[in-house]
């Protein structure tokens, strides 16, 4: 993870973008909402991440809070990183970054994370929202954890480690956390550590009660277990379930399965089950080319990004590069049975390519799932022909097995894109209506930088 705070040397000016329609005169994948969001804040890579409550939109972005309407309109901003910053009473130093925002649907709070990469590496901040509609920094219960750890490879005893990548879940007992660990001195070689998983009591955060611990695990992991992953996700589980859900993937080199991991009674005895799903080959991503210039858009491995269980059913994706031999990078998405885990092994029900053409790359992707099984995906899409947009596509639970429907636009890029690093992750939420998504990403201006967007539609 690369983030660089930059001195702005002239003001940015942004055109806003704004439209809306009835859902009732829309068709399905029509964006019925869409309006300019965050400008560039001076960081890169941009990070977007969006949850959707009853009233209003949390996006976040390196280095920055934004809560709106679904009309677009402002309701709070406030910088992550500093004593100033959303979480500066809790020590955050001014580098905080990779922010990840979810709505829980079992107790309609927001739920936020980020980590600390400067002054206060090892600390990871947690934010649980008073209620559904939050819209100061006073609106959330705020924490910080030090998660410092120790190197677990064989060669590096006592090596201290810091956590990346955060990312954050849910099911109705506990709010669940995952990072990656890196030696805090990245000099050293084979700096990557280990994966964590540890979970947090939910009830006492709602109400601004302390920490507290209820399953703490190091995840052995790359050259140090046979299933090689440098990231593991939790998902977001709607209603009750028989245990907590996460995926993981080979990020770095071929493989033809996804690992399943159902983390069962984390109120009593938690106890981790995995369960490894054949599915079809797939390999790391390549990078992406852009018109106007020989500069690639750097792309994220083939980790999974997102996680999402309803109906029984876990939905996952991630990027891999094509498996007909195009050399492009594509978005590939899963549906796995998980009624029988713990006790009995997961099982692919249907997985797909999201592939628009020759030439023609997606990537970044985010999946969620409506109320009625129906499934949303965003992501980027680019290639040498065009400037990388925003695309997104979807399904209902009607049509053929593995098939989306035709790959949407919802902003197209104006320029070539030279800031930084592209980006390791996207927003799609599912709204609590059950049926609306509310995607956030970025695409190029002008101005060679980035620039989000919000929209909305329904399947």
């Amino acid at each position: 993870m690369k983030t660089s705070p930059k001195i702005f040397l002239a003001v940015l000016t942004t055109v806003f973008v704004g439209f809306s329609f009835s859902p009732a005169q829309a068709a399905p994948l029509d964006l019925i909402q869409g309006f300019e969001a965050i400008p560039t804040t001076g960081w890169t890579p941009c990070d977007p991440i969006i949850a959707a409550g009853p009233a209003s939109l949390v996006t976040m972005v390196n280095s920055k809070m934004v809560i709106f309407n679904k009309q677009g309109a402002k309701l709070f901003e406030q910088n992550l990183s500093g004593a100033g910053g959303f979480w500066g009473a809790h020590g955050a130093s001014s580098v905080v970054a990779e922010p990840w925002v979810i709505f829980d649907p079992n107790t309609s709070r927001f739920i936020a994370i980020a980590a600390d990469h400067g002054s206060a590496k090892g600390a990871l901040y947690l934010a649980v929202s008073k209620s559904a509609t939050p819209v100061s920094s006073s609106d959330w219960n705020k924490y910080s954890l030090d998660r410092s750890g120790t190197h677990q490879g064989p060669s590096f005893p006592g090596v201290p480690t810091n956590p990346d990548y955060a990312k954050v879940g849910v099911d109705e007992d506990a709010i669940y956390i995952t990072s990656s660990h890196f030696a805090k001195n990245q000099s050293i070689t084979l700096n990557f550590s280990h994966t964590e998983i540890f979970a947090l009591a939910k009830a006492p955060l709602l109400s601004g009660g302390p920490l507290q611990m209820l399953h703490d695990e190091p995840v052995i992991t790359d050259s140090y277990s046979p299933y090689l992953a440098f990231s593991i996700h939790p998902a977001i589980v709607h209603g009750p379930a028989t245990a907590m859900y996460f995926v993981q993937s080979l990020t770095r080199l071929p493989d033809d399965q996804i690992v399943v991991h159902a983390l069962a009674d984390v109120l009593t005895s938690p106890t981790r089950v995995v369960s490894l799903v054949p599915v079809a080959p797939f390999d790391r991503p390549p990078n992406v080319p852009q018109r106007g210039t020989g500069i690639l858009l750097d792309n994220i491995d083939a980790r999974l990004m997102s996680a999402v269980v309803r109906g029984g059913a876990l939905w996952t994706s991630h990027g891999i590069r094509d498996p007909l031999g195009d050399a492009e990078s594509l978005v590939r998405w899963y549906q796995f049975d998980i009624t029988g885990l713990p006790t009995t092994a997961a099982t692919l029900l249907q997985s797909g390519n999201v592939d628009p053409g020759p030439g023609i790359h997606t990537w970044l992707p985010h999946i969620n799932v409506d109320a009625a099984g129906n499934m949303g995906l965003s992501f980027s899409v680019g290639g040498a022909n065009q400037y990388a947009a925003i695309g997104y596509t979807g399904r209902q639970a009607t049509d053929a097995a593995g098939t989306t429907r035709p790959v949407r636009t919802a902003r197209a890029g104006v320029g070539i894109y030279t800031a930084g690093g592209w980006g390791e992750y996207s927003g799609l939420a599912i709204d609590p209506d059950g049926y609306t998504f509310w995607l956030f990403h970025q695409y190029p201006t002008k101005r060679k930088t980035w620039q989000t967007f919000v929209g909305a539609f329904q399947l």
